[in-house]
């Protein structure tokens, strides 16, 4: 079933407007949360092997920041409900 006729459907047995757009939005928004969490448990652990070899070739430490990865998730988030909205 394409999304239009989703849509269509879910107007005709009696969703409003307003609350379509709002599923829509947070489908968005969900979709995009999960993404980010999978990329960056990938990115970690992509990272952590490479500061791993890296460390054992080079003596040095690698870091990773907690804060900033929490940031981009949120920011996935907010963005893809901005974009859900304007799609609106």
């Amino acid at each position: 079933m394409s999304l239009v006729s989703e849509l269509g459907l879910l107007r005709a047995i009696g969703m409003r407007s307003g609350q379509v757009a709002q599923m829509v939005a947070a489908e968005s928004a969900l979709i995009a949360v999960i993404g980010a969490v999978l990329g960056s448990a990938l990115g970690l652990a992509l990272s952590a092997v490479l500061a791993d070899a890296f460390t054992r070739s080079q003596q040095a430490t690698v870091s990773i920041s907690a804060p900033q990865i929490a940031a981009y998730i949120v920011a996935v988030a907010a963005v893809s409900v901005l974009e859900a909205i304007a799609a609106d």
